[in-house]
């Protein structure tokens, strides 16, 4: 993208005698570029939009939920925002299979009580009321826009890597799951953990199972790690392409019964 405003071409020489559907995406995070599209202009017609899916599934996570990496073969690779790409992480492609909008909010490096870097500041109980996480702390997302029927959360990862306090853990995932829970009291909650580290499973179980115990429905599912899934790494050890293809249907048969 240039920098200011500019015009882009997104097709040209289409077909006359039939409609062609255009898909325009936001690949990576905000963090690395952000874009605001001010105006379409076509010759011809603009048909009216397809109708919304029926279903909505919001996936709340880190830079494994971001696609970090995904489109790398080489776990040496270091990372670029080119190799980042949201359309082939596992929530696009559940989404997909789902027949579900995909509302995706992830931020890499972020943690549930600790970011990657240490840091107890602006981890994901904060980034959820950004618009634009990491960049405007003040630009806020109105959470009354969408209510999501099921939430798939997959956190953790970042503060099994800055060895953040068990208990502290589990605290902030009580919390995280509550707030969810006041915004969008409809919503059936999963929560993931175990792609690239698996030391704080037990924790992070027994926050979700005490969460449940209050009648909030979500419930823990722990993933095998990566190298079960695939041989194939993306850039930075993260998860490739296939892992995420392999996740999507390890998870797809504990999200259906969700959205009945």
């Amino acid at each position: 993208l240039k920098s200011g405003m500019a015009v882009y071409t997104l097709a040209d020489d289409l077909p006359t005698d039939r409609i062609t559907r255009l898909r325009l995406c936001k690949l990576n995070e905000g963090a690395f570029a952000w874009a605001t599209l001010n105006a379409l202009a076509i010759d011809g017609c603009l048909c009216a939009l397809p109708p919304a899916k029926p279903k909505t599934l919001e996936v709340i996570g880190d830079s494994i939920s971001a696609g970090y990496g995904v489109l790398s073969t080489n776990a040496r690779d270091p990372f670029r925002a080119e190799t980042e790409d949201s359309v082939y992480t596992y929530g696009a492609l559940l989404a997909e299979m789902l027949n579900a909008e995909l509302l995706l909010t992830a931020v890499s490096g972020c943690g549930i009580c600790r970011n990657n870097g240490g840091s107890a500041h602006d981890t994901m109980i904060e980034q959820y009321d950004r618009l634009r996480p990491g960049i405007d702390p003040l630009l806020c997302w109105n959470h009354q826009l969408i209510h999501p029927d099921v939430i798939l959360l997959n956190l953790g990862t970042n503060d099994n890597a800055a060895e953040a306090p068990p208990e502290e853990v589990q605290t902030a995932v009580i919390q995280l799951a509550n707030k969810l829970h006041r915004l969008h009291p409809h919503a059936k909650m999963l929560w993931t953990y175990g792609l690239m580290n698996q030391d704080y499973k037990d924790c992070l179980r027994t926050a979700v199972e005490q969460t449940a115990s209050t009648h909030i429905p979500i419930q823990f599912v722990l993933l095998p790690q990566q190298q079960e899934f695939s041989d194939i790494v993306g850039s930075d050890g993260h998860p490739s392409h296939e892992t995420h293809r392999q996740v999507a249907h390890y998870l797809l048969p504990y999200l259906q019964p969700l959205f009945v």
